[in-house]
């Protein structure tokens, strides 16, 4: 039989991402807010690996559009799920508008969308996260969210793909990824990001690299250039250019706090044996990388 743990196995069966993990930050982070999400808690990893493909266990899970509370019976909802999951991946239409515009950097907690002109913008929160960033075996991921709960099926969890396993590296896939996953319906589209390196990148850095022909002012190559480049075209794609604004990590703010979960959990699964979501990162990437 299975070896109990004291602190328990989380099993998310529908959200952001699926698995098992180990806290309840961690599960509230893949679950809270999403539309039907079905998580619970178990004592044992296998337990709890069972239920996430589906042959179940005992009690009933979790089911809730605002997965509020504990995993796995201290606080469970049971309301119906009311819409089925979208698919998790979008392709940007082909508009062809220049450069990006820099928002200023915001202090608020929590963003209201009650007003007709917040719904006509998208916001979402992006970050990328690397447990052992610079050292041998680091593992990097990024996460997703957006806060319109209309949205918030196209939130998403990744392992960054690739050698070069930077924290750099995941916080522009995610300013990449959110820009992909946008609908381009003619909303404003709002990033929030902690990343100051993702910021300079884009709001001052990047017209000089590109005068330099991607040099640095000492003459060295740009580090990271391919994400960089792919961010700075996806920029270019949408039919508004999408705002960019600094939030200061770890300051209570709930989406950045959601965010920092997810990308936390991508770090932690499975290296891709392929570059099976089209993301690009290759070999190649490994000399032109930062820590």
């Amino acid at each position: 039989m299975p070896k109990a743990t004291k602190g328990g196995f989380y099993a998310v069966q529908r959200g952001r991402s699926t698995g098992v993990v180990l806290t309840w930050s961690e599960c509230e982070a893949l679950t809270k807010g999403f539309a039907g999400s079905v998580y619970k808690k178990f004592p044992t990893r296998q337990q709890a690996e069972e239920f996430v493909r589906g042959s179940g266990y005992g009690g009933a899970p979790a089911v809730s559009n605002s997965a509020e509370g504990e995993c796995g019976g201290v606080k469970e909802t049971t309301t119906r799920i009311a819409r089925s999951e979208a698919k998790s991946k979008m392709e940007p239409k082909p508009y062809s508008r220049p450069s990006a515009s820099i928002g200023s950097a915001s202090r608020l907690k929590r963003r209201p969308i009650s007003s007709p002109g917040a719904r006509r913008k998208i916001v979402v929160y992006c970050d990328g996260s690397s447990i052992g960033n610079g050292k041998q075996g680091a593992r990097a991921g990024w996460g997703v969210y957006f806060s319109d709960p209309d949205l918030t099926h196209l939130s998403e969890s990744r392992r960054l793909p690739g050698p070069v396993q930077t924290n750099n590296r995941a916080e522009l896939m995610s300013l990449i990824r959110a820009i992909e996953l946008s609908p381009d319906d003619g909303r404003d589209l709002l990033l929030l990001t902690d990343s100051q390196y993702s910021m300079n990148c884009v709001g001052s850095w990047i017209k000089s690299w590109k005068l330099r022909d991607w040099r640095t002012s000492s003459g060295s190559p740009v580090q990271n250039k391919d994400l960089i480049q792919r961010l700075d075209s996806a920029i270019s794609q949408r039919s508004i250019p999408p705002k960019l604004e600094y939030v200061r990590a770890h300051a209570g703010i709930e989406g950045n706090e959601i965010v920092d979960g997810m990308a936390k959990f991508g770090a932690s699964l499975p290296l891709p044996l392929s570059d099976e979501g089209g993301f690009g990162l290759g070999d190649h990437d490994a000399a032109n990388a930062d820590f």
